[in-house]
């Protein structure tokens, strides 16, 4: 399992929870915060789905490498 984020973490915005979670097929309070993308089960393509997703949300184009 991942360390836990450093205290110090900004906390994860509800509409980026809700992005991930709806991604994964998931309510949004089954996400915990302090969790690897490899231990939610997270792979490469879902990655540039949620990329995707993201971009849509933000209305900009983003490194794939920020994931």
């Amino acid at each position: 399992m991942a360390p836990a984020l450093p205290s110090r973490a900004a906390p994860v915005p509800p509409w980026l929870t809700a992005l991930f979670a709806d991604s994964l097929g998931t309510p949004p309070s089954s996400l915990p915060p302090d969790v690897s993308f490899g231990d939610l089960g997270i792979e490469s393509i879902l990655l540039i789905e949620l990329l995707h997703k993201l971009e849509a949300h933000l209305g900009r184009p983003l490194e794939p490498t920020l994931l």
